[in-house]
Order: structure tokens, then C-alpha cells, then sequence
């Protein structure tokens, strides 16, 4: 696109991370960015926000794309690195095909060609990114499903909570004089509440 996004801002800007905001066509995205400063290079993955949670079901169609990018990146660097660069770089690709095949923890081992070990340490960086936004996305689904879950519980509940207290109190004016039976009448008044409080701190 004719516009730079955020991710490919701040990955310009030599940040290593990852972030969620829009990007050239204005959809919520979660990138992930890093500066490769040895080559000049930003790189720059970015998913769909509302398909983050759908990753999991759809592992080998995701895991698919982020080889064919990373295998991209590194047939680039090899047309651009000497024959020397050969060998690190097939480590690189076997990495990418590992988290294609959904070993989500393959990471880059250190090399000794410094513009490779920094491609290594940059998409070792974003990966772990990744799976850190991955992770906070999924228990931000998990606690709004709960917080749902909850609500319902208490609007059941609360309903028969209502019922029971009108009855106590109807029982109450009936039971006039009657201390003893008033007073465990009382008591149960006083529960409902309890419960009735208890319902309300959970919402």
C-alpha cells in the first residue's frame, strides 16, 4: 500500500515488537516488526486481529503463509548473501518449515555470519511476539466469555432470589407474635440478602 502502517513505522524506527493497530486498508491488525539495521530491511509480518483467535483452528493455512514469507525473505537474502551464506541460511528455512509443520517454539540457532544471525535473532524476536499477543488475545476471549457466563448465572439466579424473599417477608407478616418463627424467618431474610450482595459483587 501507498501508506506506511505503524508496525512498519516503528520497525524503521530500529524497535523490535509487536502491536496491534490498523493497517493500509484501516483493519485492526497485530503485527509484528523488526529492524534489521545491517541491511537496511524492516520485517514486517501482520495478522487480522479478529482472526488472531481463529489461528489455532486454522494452524496449517497460517503456519503455511508465515513459511512462504519467510522462505521469500530468505531466498532474497540468498541472491543478495555470498556461498558462504548458504548453509545458515537453510537453517533459517528449516525453522520456518518447523513452525509451518506447527512447532510453534522452533527458533533460530546463533550463527556466525552476522547479517544472517541478525535475520535469526529478529525472527526468533517476532515470533515470540507473536505467541505473547496470541496468548493475551485468547485469555482476553476467555475472560469475556466468563464475564457472559457470569451474567447469566446471576440473572437465573437472582429470579427465584426474588421470589424466595418475598415469600419470607410474606411469611414474616403472618407469623405476628410468633418469636421463634420469626426469627428463622429473619435468618433467611438476611441470607437471601447475603446471596443477593454476593450476586452483585460478582457482576
Amino acid at each position: 500500500g501507498s501508506v506506511a502502517t505503524v508496525g512498519f513505522k516503528r520497525g524503521l524506527a530500529g524497535e523490535l515488537g509487536a502491536a496491534v493497530y490498523s493497517d493500509y486498508r484501516g483493519r485492526d491488525v497485530v503485527g509484528g516488526f523488526a529492524a534489521i539495521p545491517q541491511m537496511r530491511w524492516v520485517l514486517l509480518i501482520e495478522q487480522d486481529a479478529g482472526e488472531a483467535l481463529s489461528w489455532l483452528s486454522r494452524l496449517a493455512w497460517r503456519a503455511a503463509i508465515t513459511a512462504l514469507l519467510v522462505a521469500i525473505g530468505v531466498v532474497f537474502l540468498s541472491f543478495l548473501a555470498a556461498r558462504r551464506m548458504a548453509a545458515p541460511l537453510q537453517r533459517l528455512a528449516a525453522v520456518a518449515n518447523r513452525v509451518a509443520e506447527g512447532v510453534h517454539d522452533a527458533r533460530v540457532e546463533p550463527v556466525a555470519e552476522p547479517e544472517v544471525d541478525a535475520v535469526g535473532k529478529a525472527l526468533n524476536h517476532m515470533l515470540d511476539q507473536l505467541a505473547a499477543a496470541r496468548e493475551r488475545l485468547v485469555h482476553t476471549a476467555a475472560l469475556a466469555v466468563m464475564g457472559e457466563m457470569s451474567s447469566a448465572v446471576v440473572h437465573e439466579m437472582r429470579n427465584p432470589l426474588s421470589s424466595i424473599k418475598l415469600n419470607v417477608r410474606a411469611l414474616l407478616l403472618k407469623l405476628g407474635g410468633d418469636v421463634r418463627h420469626s426469627e428463622l424467618a429473619r435468618i433467611a431474610e438476611e441470607q437471601v440478602e447475603r446471596l443477593e450482595r454476593m450476586l452483585t459483587d460478582l457482576l
